[in-house]
Order: structure tokens, then sequence, then C-alpha cells
């Protein structure tokens, strides 16, 4: 009988645990794309009020958000990986187009690096090939993720931090 109360003690704490984590059981749900699709948008807002040569950094900086709250769930593993290559192209070009004379802006709690106000043209199209490429990976998968990313695409479609 102590087994038992062993068995069920462990149980309960661990799935506590990962319900307090947001995991529901490390499955796909509505709510754990809310937390995602609401992370990214926090810092979406923050891209749209900042000059456009800092917004490809600061779009970086709201998918690696959007990865953080899906980092511990098996479930949004496609979703994970598709976001993290995003953020590193993303990342690649911010380095690749630099300002290194301009200073880095400050703005609600992330420090943005801003890239050449003369490159900012060829950024921005780089920049929304990261996203089509994105938005693609997010489509190719299974229909059961196909659902439960479509309100993440919605987001990336409607509200990409530049034109």
């Amino acid at each position: 009988m102590k087994h038992v109360w062993a068995i069920i003690c462990v149980a309960l704490t661990f799935g506590n645990s990962a319900l307090a984590q947001g995991l529901e059981s490390g499955g796909l749900s509505e709510a754990q794309t809310h937390r995602v699709v609401a992370a990214i948008e926090s810092v979406f807002e923050t891209c749209a009020r900042i000059d456009p040569v800092y917004r490809p950094d600061c779009a970086g900086r709201a998918l690696q958000r959007g990865a953080g709250k899906i980092s511990n769930n098996p479930g949004y593993w496609e979703a994970e990986v598709a976001l993290t290559r995003a953020v590193r192209s993303l990342a690649k070009i911010v380095r690749d187009h630099e300002d290194e004379d301009a200073r880095s802006l400050r703005e609600d709690g992330y420090r943005f690096k801003p890239v050449r106000a003369d490159r900012l043209r060829e950024v921005t199209i780089q920049g929304a090939e990261v996203f089509r490429r994105l938005e693609a990976d997010f489509a190719s998968g299974t229909a059961s993720e196909t659902l439960y990313f479509a309100p993440i695409v919605r987001l990336l479609e409607e509200k990409r931090p530049w034109p």
C-alpha cells in the first residue's frame, strides 16, 4: 500500500510540475499556442514602435521569445526548430548589415542592434524571405500541427515588424 501512495504522489508531483510549466502533458494545445502567439506579439508591438533600422533584430527577439515558450514541449518540437532557424537567420542578416557606428537601442527590456539605413531595403527583402520560409515550415507539418500552428502563422502574416 505504501508503494501505491508513493507512485501516486510522484505522479501528482510531476504532473502538476508539467502543468505549471505550461506543458499540458507535452502535447499540442490551444493554450500553449496562445502563449506562443502572445509572447511573439508582445515583442512585435515593440518592433512597430521603434525605428525601422532596429526592426530586423527586434523580429529575431520576438521569435526567440516565442521559441522559449515551447522549448520543453515535445509536441512543439518542429515549431521550436523552425523558430530557432528563423532567429539564427535574422541574427546573421543583422550581423551582416549592422551599423557599427550607431548605438544599440534599449526598449522594453531588450537591446536591439541597428542595421545600416542604406541597406534597409535589402535587409527587408532578406527578412521577408526568412518569414516566408518560417510560414512554409509551419504549414508543412501534420494536419494536427498545421491546425495548432495556424494562429502563429496568422500572426506572422499580419504583424511582421516590417512591410
